[in-house]
């Protein structure tokens, strides 16, 4: 059950009752004998963490996500008949490239719009499985973004595969609240400045916290629930 919400065009504020409601937000509560977030790959904390699996695992937010996010990006140039394809990096954002995919199909008659992922290969992303013709103008899709990186790398497997990058990407939660990335105008359900620390200078290491991986299985529900 989804509760009050629907698959309809939902509002920066809804969607923030989305993330409170599904348990996809975390913050420290400032208690030094609460966890806190470290993210592993890249050993820095964080007090606050945006979980975006929770909402993923209910379609009718999802439909409504991409509907949400289509309409922005048409409100900043996006024309869906320029979409040839629709490509997302694994593993996140494979759901909702996919859905994107499915509902600009539902207004052609004839051309479709085809669908397919890159995975990470050290540095780089890479198409597996999946290939896409050359000449195809290729919209991006991300579930969150925290660093640039991947959008980028996914902008570079595109141009590598000798498609075009449209000039947008659509997310769920951009938590660098920035206008472009990778020279792509920002469309997100959620723009939100989240600061990382290294450990020696975190204000939760400080007060004594011990820290958890939220990426990993099993760590997610003990965050949430201390900060209940």
């Amino acid at each position: 059950m989804t509760g009050q919400w629907d698959s309809s065009v939902m509002t920066k504020e809804e969607w923030e009752a989305v993330y409170a409601q599904k348990g996809g937000y975390w913050k420290w509560n400032n208690d030094g004998k609460r966890l806190h977030a470290r993210i592993v790959s890249s050993g820095v904390c964080t007090l606050e963490f945006f979980n975006t699996d929770r909402v993923l695992r209910h379609p009718v937010l999802v439909v409504a996500a991409m509907k949400t996010l289509l309409a922005k990006a048409q409100g900043v140039g996006l024309r869906l008949e320029d979409v040839d394809a629709v490509v997302g990096p694994a593993m996140g954002a494979i759901v909702p490239s996919y859905e994107v995919t499915r509902q600009i199909n539902e207004g052609r008659d004839e051309t479709e719009c085809l669908n397919a992922y890159v995975m990470k290969n050290g540095d780089t992303m890479e198409f597996r499985r999946m290939r896409l013709n050359r000449g195809m103008r290729v919209l991006i899709v991300e579930d969150v973004n925290a660093t640039g990186r991947s959008i980028a790398a996914t902008k570079k497997a595109v141009e590598l595969a000798g498609c075009t990058a449209l000039p947008h990407v659509l997310m769920f939660v951009d938590r660098t609240a920035s206008d472009t990335i990778a020279d792509l105008k920002v469309s997100a359900l959620l723009t939100h400045e989240v600061k990382v620390y290294q450990p020696y200078e975190c204000p939760a290491c400080k007060a004594g916290s011990k820290w958890v991986d939220p990426k990993i299985d099993g760590n997610w529900e003990p965050l949430i629930d201390e900060a209940a």
